[in-house]
């Protein structure tokens, strides 16, 4: 395994405890970025309907440790099997790095290794991953 896909997980355990991580969150974490980056740049509040899933994107107050021009988003993908929620900061027309710390999944409804599976499902469904 790469080293700095070791370091994430394990920093990934210890910061949302070891309920909630599981074998899908680096990928979903990844596909998110994917699909923030390439389909829904920063704008206006807004929602989209992509391949079946609701998104709906909502500007924040900026997180602490961020450049003043900075813009903090979330990201809510929602339908019948999944609600996921990503926050994602944007600086300069792209999306802030390091992306493992500020593009990622920060809820997943409801909290169950089914709904995170059928995100992944989606994902790989639209190429993301």
């Amino acid at each position: 395994m790469n080293h700095s896909i070791t370091r994430m997980t394990r920093a990934v355990r210890s910061d949302v405890g070891s309920g909630w991580w599981d074998e899908y969150y680096i990928a979903n974490c990844i596909g998110s970025q994917y699909v923030i980056r390439n389909y829904l740049a920063p704008g206006e509040s807004t929602s989209w309907e992509l391949a079946g899933v609701t998104v709906v994107a909502k500007k924040r107050s900026n997180r602490t440790g961020v450049p003043k021009a900075a813009e903090t988003w979330t990201y809510n993908f929602s339908c019948d099997a999944f609600q996921v929620t990503v926050r994602s900061v944007w600086h300069r027309g792209d999306l802030l790095t390091p992306l493992k710390t500020h593009t990622r999944v920060v809820k997943v409804l409801p909290d169950t290794e089914e709904a995170r599976q059928s995100y992944n499902s989606w994902l790989r469904a639209i190429a993301a991953i």
